[in-house]
């Protein structure tokens, strides 16, 4: 009876000991598919940040690329188009200059004079001055003590100041050195106007 019951109790142990090292074999070959399943994933997006910030400097380096190049090509055009002002302005002056000397010759002989009714609806018609003011304001016929020799000089410069009053007659030569100065004004308006324009439009079309 003794000898059966300590077969049993072995039998029982070696069981025990054979369950307990089945599953001992069983957790770590489980443990080890595990972590090497986790350690693959931990690679996997290891490897998918290391894309993302390569494609990220990519694009960023890209876009500054891209914005330095228009940076430097509004440049250029802005640069292009500052020239062709100062072109502009110089032809203008040589233009002044011009027309300056020839007013002389142009009103030699003339006697008429406008009287200040001529001057006040003239300084009107080129919005000089508000209707039936009497205020010739900015731009209109320049007031000169000797108005023709002062129009009509070579040298005569455009007049800088608001302009006659219409309480005196002016002369031919005022009117011809009064509209040099306003149409080359006029003119460097448009100039400009035409280089924002320029500018703007073929900033838009890039």
């Amino acid at each position: 009876m003794s000898l059966l019951l300590n077969k049993w109790v072995l039998g029982a142990v070696a069981g025990m000991l054979a369950c307990v090292l089945t599953f001992g074999a069983g957790y770590r070959i489980g443990y080890g598919r595990a972590d090497a399943a986790r350690l693959a994933e931990v690679a996997t997006l290891k490897a998918q940040a290391e894309t993302w910030k390569a494609e990220q400097a990519k694009a960023w380096a890209e876009a500054e690329r891209k914005a330095r190049q228009e940076l430097e090509a509004t440049q250029s055009r802005a640069n292009a188009l500052a020239a062709r002002l100062d072109r502009s302005k110089r032809q203008s002056a040589a233009k002044i200059r011009s027309i300056t000397r020839r007013i002389p010759h142009a009103t030699a002989g003339l006697d008429c004079v406008f009287g200040p009714e001529f001057v006040r609806l003239y300084n009107e018609a080129i919005g000089a001055a508000a209707p039936g003011s009497g205020d010739t304001g900015d731009g209109a016929v320049p007031q000169a003590a000797d108005p023709a020799p002062v129009a009509g000089a070579p040298d005569a410069a455009p007049a800088a100041h608001p302009g006659l009053r219409p309480r005196r007659a002016v002369t031919p030569a005022d009117i011809l050195a009064h509209i040099r100065d306003y149409g080359t004004r006029a003119q460097a308006m448009e100039a400009q106007l035409n280089a924002l324009i320029d500018l703007a439009t073929d900033g838009g079309n890039r």
